[in-house]
C-alpha cells in the first residue's frame, strides 16, 4: 500500500484535559480534534488554547493521508507506523471518517519523511 502524503504546515500541541466542562470548541478550525474516554480528555489543535491542562506537548506536526478514504480499507494506520516504529519515531495517530494523519515532533519530521518514502509512500 503506497500512500500520497502532505505535511501540513501548522504546529501542534496535544493537551490532557482535566475536563471539557468549559472548553469552547471553535466553530471554525483548521485542526482540532477531541478524544473522550471513560479516563482522560486529550485534544490536538493547531490552536494555541488558553485552557486548564495537566499536561501539554508542543512543537508537533502532522502528517495527512491525502484523499478520502474508503472507511472499510484496512491497514492504513498500521502500514505508516510500523514503518515509523522500525526507526524508533514516536506518533500520535488521528483517525477520521474519511482521513488519517500521524502526528510526530517537529525534531523527527525529517527522519519521519525518509523512512515514510523508503516504505514507499510518497509526499505531495
Amino acid at each position: 500500500m503506497n500512500l500520497d502524503l502532505r505535511v501540513l504546515d501548522e504546529s501542534f500541541t496535544i493537551y490532557k484535559l482535566h475536563s471539557i466542562d468549559d472548553l469552547k470548541i471553535p466553530s471554525k478550525a483548521d485542526f482540532f480534534s477531541l478524544t473522550v474516554t471513560g479516563d482522560e480528555y486529550s485534544l490536538m489543535s493547531d490552536m494555541k488554547l488558553d485552557i486548564n491542562t495537566i499536561s501539554s506537548s508542543t512543537d508537533w506536526k502532522a502528517i495527512k493521508v491525502e484523499g478520502d478514504l474508503p472507511f472499510d480499507i484496512v491497514g492504513v494506520t498500521a502500514n505508516l507506523t510500523n514503518s515509523l516504529a522500525k526507526e524508533n519515531i514516536g506518533i500520535m495517530a488521528v483517525c477520521t471518517h474519511d482521513r488519517d494523519y500521524i502526528l510526530v515532533k517537529s525534531a523527527e519530521l525529517e527522519n519521519a519523511k525518509k523512512a515514510l518514502a523508503q516504505s514507499g509512500h510518497r509526499f505531495v
